[in-house]
């Protein structure tokens, strides 16, 4: 019955003074349905299965491990130096929620953060991981910078998979070394 009579003064060209009135109540309230201090829009948006860690100068996001199922990690996620000078990451401590710490190396030393420049660690698998790395288990990462202040979080390590096809896997290479001619051999 009442929606006959909102068609009927839809189809005339002059609304009741009703509708006008049950427009101006509702509208308001129904545009305060997606807004507020809870609504999905204020809401951090995490895209990807890592953590991401937004304090400090240097921000961390969408840091995991990934595993070869073996016992060898790769630590991905991208760096941003967020100071106006560049920084470097000096170290990478990794370990259990039990306290245990596990092998972790930067296999070049350390990695250059340029200043306000993105640095993808997946894309030379630089920071390797050794222990017992179990897919769905979260683990406790301290990153140490020359400048920046440390970020610490707990986060999760993930099989290797089709998205994470192109991250180098496997264990610490080892170093290379220059090859020394033998003193000792005289030659005529």
């Amino acid at each position: 019955m009442a929606t006959d009579r909102l068609v009927a003064c839809m189809a005339s060209r002059r609304p009741s003074r009703r509708l006008l009135v049950a427009l101006t109540v509702v509208a308001p309230l129904l545009a305060a349905c997606g807004s507020g201090f809870h609504a999905q829009t204020n809401q951090i948006y995490q895209p990807g299965p890592g953590i991401t860690v937004r304090v400090g100068g240097v921000y961390a996001m969408n840091t995991l491990i990934v595993t070869d199922g073996h016992g060898n990690g790769t630590l991905v996620g991208a760096l941003i130096n967020q100071r106006s000078r560049p920084d470097e990451l000096r170290s990478v401590r990794v370990s259990t929620r039990a306290g245990r710490v596990l092998d972790s190396t930067i296999i070049s030393g350390t990695i250059a953060l340029p200043s306000q420049r993105a640095v993808q660690l997946a894309d030379t698998g630089d920071v390797r991981v050794r222990g017992t790395l179990d897919a769905g288990t979260y683990l406790t990462l301290t990153l140490t910078f020359a400048n920046a202040a440390p970020v610490h979080v707990e986060i999760p390590v993930v099989s290797a998979s089709s998205d994470f096809r192109r991250v180098p896997l496997g264990p610490v290479p080892p170093p290379t070394t220059p090859s020394h001619s033998n003193p000792s051999r005289a030659h005529p």
